[in-house]
């Protein structure tokens, strides 16, 4: 992610799901932070990452992850971010991936 990216992502992905009547938290996480990020394969590696995350139940780590971007508005807001593997709740198996590629062209998809 970016300085700059991060929080509006989070920010755009707040403003849809927080309006959801949920008990379980969000949890989020980057295929970056386990490959590195790999330019125009960047968006297939996350959905890779997402789907296996649906078909397990398990949620994949933020290697590395020491701190937070300090612009990103999460306060009140049921969700955070994992730096190990974790059981994802059975009824979790929506998970979703956005890529920006660099010519500006922007997708999201999600998988349950």
């Amino acid at each position: 992610g970016t300085a700059l990216g991060d929080p509006i992502e989070v920010g755009s992905l707040r403003g849809v799901q927080e309006t959801d009547d949920r008990d379980d938290p969000m949890i989020l996480t980057s295929s970056k932070s386990n490959i590195g990020h790999l330019e125009a394969n960047a968006g297939i590696t996350g959905l890779f990452k997402c789907i296996i995350m649906g078909q397990v139940s398990i949620g994949l780590p933020n290697v590395h992850l020491k701190g937070l971007n300090p612009h990103l508005d999460t306060h009140g807001w049921p969700t955070f971010m994992i730096n190990e593997t974790s059981d994802l709740a059975v009824n979790a198996s929506l998970t979703g991936v956005s890529s920006f590629g660099i010519s500006g062209t922007n997708a999201h998809a999600e998988c349950w």
